[in-house]
């Protein structure tokens, strides 16, 4: 067999060039002869590729699949986006640009993951969800719906966020067990944690501090403020 240095540090290892693609894929690595591997992509380590239809799994450009992290469905991984660890893809998902899915992390359905965007830790990223930008999301977060995640948001904790619920901007932190929903944002470096709840159309943003049992619903817009404890806001 064949040799190929997948530039992982292990130098040189026995690997075969797919046969539908002819993209690198190392002897430890398992991919389906229906998985299409573009001749500049590699997957290596052991990581696992399936596709039961020809062509529904493609990873393609200078993509990348190692660790033991596992694709399958329809998924499209593409651009320079990295896939490893034990990190699941699967269902129609899309991950694209300089995206980086890794730990545990498990990103379905019609999810779109792209831009320069880090989603790691146990996290959980599916329906028509979409992170993008510089946006990190970590530990065990729910994100859901058609929520979007972009900028340099930052989401941890166990968060949910869901509907059509917006988190962005510079500095943006969401965490602990914190819940938005609806048609809510939370954008411009606001911080939101504990057991928070945002929800309906309402906005926190600039210089607000929401924690603690706070809800901020209905039209509310919360600016340059901090509420804790069981106050609301609508």
């Amino acid at each position: 067999m064949a040799t190929h240095d997948f530039g992982d540090g292990n130098g040189p290892v026995e690997a075969a060039q797919h046969s539908n693609g002819g993209g690198w894929v190392a002897a430890t690595a398992t991919v389906s002869p229906a998985v299409k591997v573009e001749a500049t992509a590699k997957v290596y380590g052991n990581a696992r590729v399936y596709a039961d239809v020809l062509d529904s799994v493609k990873i393609r450009g200078n993509a990348r699949i190692f660790g033991n992290a596992y694709v399958f469905g329809a998924v499209e991984v593409f651009d320079n986006a990295k896939v490893y660890g034990n990190a699941r893809i699967y269902g129609s998902a899309l991950v694209y640009d300089n995206s980086e899915i890794y730990g545990n992390a498990r990103v379905f359905d019609n999810a779109y993951i792209f831009g320069d965007a880090r989603v790691y830790g146990a996290c959980k990223i599916f329906d028509k969800a979409k992170v993008y930008g510089t946006a990190n999301i970590y530990n065990r977060p729910l994100i859901s719906g058609s929520a979007e995640i972009y900028g340099s948001a930052r989401v941890s904790g166990s968060v949910k966020v869901n509907g059509s619920a917006l988190i962005y901007g510079t500095n943006t932190l969401v965490s602990g067990n914190a819940t938005i929903s609806g048609t809510a944002k939370v954008y411009g470096g606001a911080r939101v944690s504990g057991n928070a709840c945002i929800y309906g159309s309402a906005q926190v943003h600039v210089g607000a501090n929401v924690y603690n049992e706070a809800q901020v619903y209905g039209t509310a817009i919360i600016t340059n403020l901090t509420i804790d404890d069981e106050d609301e806001y609508y």
